[in-house]
């Protein structure tokens, strides 16, 4: 198969999967995907903020 045969949707799996793969092979661009997994959650945790403005510590406690 040669590239130009790609779909476009097929031709862009394969270069965030590329992207990807080349981050995970060094320290820095694993926490760069760490850090970027985090700030995808969209879900609030409403009990740790609450422990928070009540004093009682932060998001696993």
């Amino acid at each position: 198969m040669q590239l130009w045969d790609l779909r476009i949707d097929e031709f862009l799996l394969y270069q965030r999967d590329a992207f990807i793969y080349n981050l995970e092979k060094t320290e820095a661009g694993q926490e760069y995907l760490e850090n970027a997994k985090r700030l995808e959650i969209v879900d609030t945790d409403y009990e740790a903020v609450e422990r928070a403005i009540k004093g009682g510590g932060g998001i696993g406690e």
